[in-house]
């Protein structure tokens, strides 16, 4: 045979999803296995997904590929395999969609392991750093920077996240990214920036409730584990005082530390698109920060009132500045480039418009 001589391999490749059979997947961290043919034993090493380095690139690749905007490669993790699968008709079967790619993986976390795997998934995301408890159900969905930080695909984070739905900070990930999704194709709308965001922000609200962390914009103290709340406005809540309101009687819910994450139920404050509260149990002493995302490098067209966020507002551009010029005197608090890549974490990176792969001119 072929492969009876040492020092032989055969490689596959291929634009459809390929993966080691479940019995024979990664055993460690850097997906290699051992089976045994004939008595001897062959080494199988699975290779992490491939990255386009430009938008360009993935167009090329058909016809159909040609409307796939920034967003959409992004969602895609500029993987050209998963592009072209979900954007060509792949015959009888019809387009294999990344929920159906992972679907044909046929992954089965066990329940007693998924809030652990789940804990180690969010810190995956966030560092970068590859876990091997995670390797062993998602080894096979990953891409592998020149830095060697493990990243994921948002179209399969939601996947995960879809099998890993056990609180109901995931059930709100899960909402968030689904309409990540449905804005994909809207070029350079804001829309699914917006939701970049959030994701990033309820990442850092679990890190917190698990390990003890200082949550988005560092609202907790050290030490403390917060539990976790989302709330929604009501459509008659329309101004930002009308919101504070509101809240001020949320905070009077909750008696022990508490991070609560709030929305609008309509996008109706032209200041903010949400806040975070931190109350450690006494309503007194709550803070509330308000948080405003927009992908260029821009101001926001009103100055901020404190006697209304009391924590402030934080403002997260896509194409933040690398340096701030000067202290700020409008009341908004301005992250720079590196913040905002520090604060999106490893998965979320390619999301970011200043990381978009567009061709030099």
């Amino acid at each position: 045979m072929f492969l009876d001589r040492a020092g032989r391999f055969l490689v596959f490749t291929s634009h459809f999803p390929v993966s080691i059979e479940a019995n024979l997947r990664a055993s460690d961290f850097l997906g290699k296995v051992v089976y045994k043919v004939h008595s001897n034993f062959r080494g199988v090493s699975s290779v992490d997904m491939s990255q386009a380095m430009t938008l360009s690139e993935l167009q090329n690749m058909s016809v159909t590929c040609e409307s796939l905007t920034e967003e959409g490669a992004a969602w895609l993790g500029y993987i050209p395999s998963l592009v072209f699968c979900t954007m060509n008709d792949t015959g009888e079967n019809g387009v294999v969609t990344p929920s159906a790619q992972f679907k044909q993986l046929n992954i089965i976390v066990e329940s007693g392991k998924k809030l652990e795997v789940l804990q180690r998934f969010v810190k995956e995301l966030l560092i970068g750093q590859r876990d091997p408890v995670v390797a062993q159900y998602y080894g096979d969905l990953t891409s592998v920077g020149a830095d060697l930080r493990v990243s994921y695909p948002l179209c399969f984070v939601m996947e995960i996240f879809i099998q890993l739905c056990i609180c109901e900070a995931v059930v709100q990930l899960v909402g968030i990214l689904n309409k990540l999704k449905s804005h994909i194709s809207s070029k350079n709308s804001g829309l699914a920036w917006e939701c970049t965001v959030k994701v990033a922000i309820i990442l850092w609200m679990l890190t917190a409730h698990w390990c003890g962390g200082q949550g988005p914009f560092y609202l907790v103290p050290a030490g403390t584990y917060p539990e976790l709340a989302f709330r929604t406005l009501p459509d008659e809540c329309d101004t930002l005082e009308d919101a504070q309101h509101r809240m001020e009687n949320i905070i009077k819910e909750y008696y022990t530390p508490t991070l609560i994450y709030v929305v609008s139920a309509n996008a109706r404050y032209p200041e903010v698109e949400g806040f975070i509260v931190y109350t450690s149990g006494i309503s007194t002493s709550a803070k509330t920060m308000g948080f405003q995302m927009k992908t260029a490098d821009v101001k926001p067209r009103n100055n901020l009132d404190k006697r209304i966020l009391n924590g402030g507002a934080v403002l997260i551009r896509g194409r933040a500045l690398a340096k701030l010029p000067r202290e700020p005197k409008d009341g908004w608090i301005y992250m720079t480039s590196e913040q905002v890549r520090d604060f999106l974490g490893i998965s979320l990176l390619l999301a970011m418009p200043c990381e978009w792969r567009r061709d030099l001119p």
